[in-house]
């Protein structure tokens, strides 16, 4: 899917609308969980075809919106999901705990496996 994409210059990007939905009560907002399991929709499952699931649910889900001052330079906000992962694979394999930055929250977030609130 995302390699046929880039092949013809095309973006592929994720999102999940799905929590609370009375329709799909399975959601929980979790990229890494949606990315999980579009590694395994789409048998995407080879080293380069991880990465660009991963990108899928993170920068191209932020081009897609049009999100200004996004990524790590200086100026852009400063909001960030930090899995306890060494990389892309373990992070999507695992779906580890996470620590959620954010600025506009008064504290910093703990999420365990699956990104719940832990």
């Amino acid at each position: 899917m995302c390699e046929l994409a880039a092949d013809r210059g095309l973006m592929v990007d994720m999102h999940c609308d799905e929590s609370d939905d009375p329709w799909y009560s399975f959601g929980s907002h979790d990229m890494l969980e949606v990315a999980h399991m579009g590694l395994h929709v789409a048998q995407m499952t080879g080293t380069g075809q991880i990465r660009q699931m991963f990108d899928a649910g993170t920068v191209n889900g932020a081009k897609a919106l049009g999100l200004k001052d996004y990524g790590l330079e200086r100026g852009c906000r400063a909001n960030l999901v930090i899995p306890h992962a060494k990389d892309v694979h373990e992070a999507l394999r695992l779906k580890p705990a996470r620590l959620v930055c954010d600025p506009w929250e008064k504290d910093h977030r703990q999420h365990g496996a699956g990104g719940q609130p832990g």
